[in-house]
This record gives C-alpha cells, structure tokens and sequence, in this order.
C-alpha cells in the first residue's frame, strides 16, 4: 500500500513541476513576443543563463539586451519556391 501512494506522490509531483515549467516557458515566450513584435526588439542572445525567475512573484523575467538589435522584423511569411540549385552554382572558381 505504502508504495502505491508513494508512486502517486511522485506522479502528482512531477505534474505540478511540468506545470510550474510551462507556467515560466509561457512567460518568456509572451515576453519575447511583446519585445520583438511590439517593441521591435531582437534579443539575439537567448539562453538558459539570461532568463531571471523571481521566487516570491513566480514571474520569469529577460535580461542582458547587450547584443539586442532595434529595428522592425523585416521578414516576410511566403509560400517557399523550392527550386533545385544548378550545380555550376555551386562550384567556386580558384
């Protein structure tokens, strides 16, 4: 019986951790979205190390805009041409 509640515990532990993950994975996507979009900002230096968690208002926060770029997105959403490249192309001249 005792190991059959403790499996439950650890099921019901891992849910609420997957939870709080995509609670935070959500925040920094919203983040990144206002930032890019709305401000037009490009962070270009996203990693693990440059995501802030506050422990007491459970809010994911972005920092070190260092390498971050100004400038409105320029690229635009089309249906690909897939084309094959010519193979003379390819081959460079010494």
């Amino acid at each position: 019986m005792a190991d059959g509640l403790f499996c439950l515990l650890l099921l019901l532990l891992s849910f609420v951790i997957q939870c709080f993950l995509f609670f935070f994975f959500l925040q920094v996507v919203l983040a990144l979205h206002y930032i890019h979009v709305e401000m037009g900002v490009v962070h270009r230096d996203l990693t693990p190390n440059n995501i802030l968690l506050e422990h007491d208002t459970r809010r994911a926060k972005i920092a070190d805009f260092g390498l971050a770029k100004v400038g409105r997105c320029r690229l635009t959403v089309s249906k690909p041409e897939l084309k094959a490249c010519p193979v003379s192309a390819l081959e460079t001249k010494l």
